[in-house]
């Protein structure tokens, strides 16, 4: 019994592994392993097993040698329970060292995936962030940056180059093109502001290497909004006799003008793009309005009050989000997709979502998509 609740425990466990059970893992193993294992697990493997040497990938295995005994080991499931087991774990997977910080770097203005609030990082992106650095048994520390639109750089400019300077190690909201993986598109670029940066003019050019991405955990895509929650639209054509706002040179605005060779035209309220889209349906301008499910999920966090309901219609385009890395971080972009894959099957992104008020869309196939024509806004 005692050797099945351990096994349990590691399954209970195996998604939290705070930077504190390192400690409590290594003065638990002081107690416990070093008298046979070594101080620090420093042995010469042959009389007693290498703990430096075992597989990361294999905590069940450790669980069930620790609990039923493995060969010259006795078990250890009648004296220690399955969390001073897991906090061994800890302590063994790291290699007897303490974990450094996992960075990862969000943007500051993109509710409701990251955003900031009374000085700390919020939204669906640090629930991501936190499963990932606690799958990889290291405390994690997040990095909000600034981006400013420049003629001279792209955002995947922005967050390669923090990456590259070492400010983080992932990066979140990142969208899956094929084209802004691999080689950058230029040499160097400049980052965007983040904590401790200098000032624009001082801020060095930096050398950009090549980027890679997790599995993505996110599908932006946009949807239809109203004010009526009686008002039913499945697809865009039930929009027809209906006033339907339309922003100018946006996404939406053009699906909405190209719908079925303007087949919407004569009902469309346009508004120019420094106009609030949202805002102006909750007045009344007109009834229904396509736009990105993100902008409207931070609509509602700004204006928890509003009558806005989102429809059944979501456009068919989506674009995949998923965090990206330099390609020398093998280890660390494994252990973000084997945590965003097991979210993924356990229904666990779409929870996190839910608490969170974001209108979560999952990823579609292929995981990194090619640029996006005018076609696929005219999609049904």
């Amino acid at each position: 019994m005692r050797l099945a609740a351990a096994f349990v425990a590691a399954t209970l466990f195996a998604a939290r592994a705070p930077a504190s059970d390192f400690e409590s893992g290594r003065l638990q193993f002081q107690r416990t392993c070093a008298p046979c294992h070594g101080q620090n697990m420093v042995n010469s493997g042959t009389t007693v097993y290498d703990l430096r040497k075992f597989p990361l990938d294999q905590p069940e295995r450790f669980y069930r040698s620790v609990a039923g005994g493995k060969g010259n080991m006795p078990a250890f499931g009648n004296a220690l329970d399955g969390e001073q087991i897991h906090v061994l774990w800890a302590y063994v997977r790291a290699r007897g060292v303490p974990p450094s910080p996992l960075k990862v770097c969000l943007a500051e203005g993109n509710p409701p995936l990251s955003y900031k609030e009374n000085g700390a990082a919020r939204g669906f992106d640090t629930a991501v962030a936190k499963a990932i650095a606690e799958a990889a048994g290291r405390p994690l520390e997040l990095v909000l940056f600034e981006s400013k639109y420049e003629m001279d750089k792209t955002l995947a400019h922005e967050v390669n180059a923090l990456l590259s300077m070492g400010v983080c190690e992932l990066a979140s909201g990142f969208p899956l093109f094929e084209s802004d993986l691999g080689a950058p598109g230029r040499a160097t670029a400049r980052p965007p502001d983040y904590p401790g940066a200098p000032p624009p003019p001082k801020r060095a050019f930096v050398t950009l290497g090549r980027l890679a991405a997790t599995r993505p955990y996110y599908a932006a895509a946009m949807g239809v909004i109203t004010r009526d929650p009686a008002m039913k639209v499945e697809f865009l054509a039930d929009l027809q006799g209906y006033r339907v706002g339309a922003v100018t040179g946006t996404m939406a605005g053009s699906a909405l003008e190209l719908y079925r060779n303007g087949l919407l035209q004569k009902g469309i309220v346009t508004l120019s793009q420094q106009e609030d889209l949202l805002a102006a349906l909750d007045a009344g301008r007109f009834d229904a309005t396509l736009t990105p499910l993100a902008r409207f999920d931070a609509y509602r966090l700004r204006n928890p009050g509003t009558h806005l309901v989102r429809a059944k219609f979501v456009h068919p385009l989506r674009i995949n989000l998923g965090f990206v890395a330099l390609e020398n971080s093998a280890d660390t972009l494994a252990v973000a997709n084997r945590e965003i894959e097991r979210a993924l099957a356990s229904g666990e992104l779409a929870k996190w979502a839910e608490e969170l008020g974001v209108s979560w869309i999952a990823p579609q196939p292929p995981d990194v998509q090619p640029a996006f024509t005018m076609g696929s806004l005219r999609a049904e």
